[in-house]
């Protein structure tokens, strides 16, 4: 184990109510060194005396590094969960324990990793390798409490997102229309007659058939 890990380890080493933050620094240690897999994938079996080398080199690369996660695990806690969880055979019974222990209610869990993963901004001050290692982190705390970010969960951010969005209304529309259709309907003041007015022929004074002349 290397003198970086055994401080960050040794900084901040799990005591019950600090559970969220160290499962966090937890996985992302396990993460980084390749351990991670034998919380979520299960011990091939025992290969046998004929097994075929890819076989063997499967089992012991799984054991091995359970051993390791194992070990990381058990050097992040206090001396009084060391004692309760050294009787534990790998890393994922002691895992299992914790939760039990520690754990929360599974809606409120997921709640907490999905809001995780969707509100996690990188800062100035962050490096790029920190910043994926702690959504790397977040990630894997919803797979090893065997959650997924699921449809709903997409939803309910998308929804909220949606409320603030106004749409334009149809009833403007169709109110629009309504008047549309009520003008149509009104008799139109006739401008034609009005022009004619000034230029109409008096009745009373015209030609007379005989003469051709104009009456008055």
């Amino acid at each position: 184990m290397s003198t970086v890990l055994l401080q960050i380890i040794a900084n901040d080493k799990l005591t019950g109510d600090n559970n969220i933050k160290w499962k966090h620094k937890i996985n992302a240690i396990l993460v980084t060194k390749d351990l991670k897999f034998v919380l979520t994938e299960e011990c091939p079996p025992t290969p046998t005396a004929h097994a075929a080398q890819r076989v063997r080199e499967a089992y012991e690369k799984w054991v091995s590094s359970d051993e390791k996660a194992r070990t990381y695990l058990l050097a992040s806690m206090t001396d009084v969960l060391i004692t309760k969880h050294e009787a534990m055979t790998s890393a994922f019974e002691i895992m299992e324990l914790l939760q039990a222990m520690f754990g929360q209610p599974f809606e409120q869990k997921r709640h907490e990793a999905v809001r995780s993963v969707m509100l996690t901004r990188m800062k100035e001050s962050t490096s790029v390798r920190e910043h994926v290692l702690n959504i790397m982190s977040y990630f894997n705390t919803v797979e090893i409490n065997d959650m997924t970010i699921d449809e709903p969960s997409q939803d309910s951010k998308g929804k909220a997102g949606e409320a603030n969005v106004v749409e334009p209304s149809s009833s403007n529309n169709k109110k629009r229309k309504r008047s549309v259709g009520k003008a149509k309907g009104k008799p139109k003041p006739k401008k034609a007659q009005s022009k004619k007015k000034g230029t109409s022929i008096d009745k009373s004074k015209g030609k007379c058939f005989h003469c051709d002349k104009v009456g008055r």
